[in-house]
């Protein structure tokens, strides 16, 4: 088990590849069942946990609607930075724009 890899890793290439990607919100679990290669499985669920949107604020956002996770990979402009899973009901992304004091989940994957 580990944390995945940002930028080009398993989310990256995931993304990067939507012809078969798909995630589904389900609501009654408040989460997205996403259906791709991730490492060892092809279909995995994530919690729509929110997170905390800065260092001063203690206060969750999106709790029940979006997501976001950590990766392993620090941002290549600037190490404060890393990368980040984020989704909602119409949009996912991978980005490194966060500090990495931001409070946000992180979940592993099997290899």
């Amino acid at each position: 088990w580990r944390v995945p890899d940002g930028g080009g890793g398993v989310w990256g290439k995931a993304l990067n590849s939507n012809s078969d990607f798909t995630y589904i919100f389900a609501t009654a679990a408040k989460g997205y069942n996403f259906t791709r290669k991730f490492g060892s499985e092809t279909q995995i669920w994530y919690p729509a946990a929110g997170y905390r949107g800065s260092f001063y604020n203690a206060s969750p956002y999106g709790a029940g609607s979006i997501g976001c996770y950590w990766s392993a990979t620090t941002a290549t402009s600037n190490a404060r930075l890393a990368y980040y899973l984020y989704f909602g009901e119409s949009s996912i992304s991978l980005t490194g724009s966060n500090a990495r004091s931001f409070a946000k989940s992180v979940r592993c994957i099997q290899e």
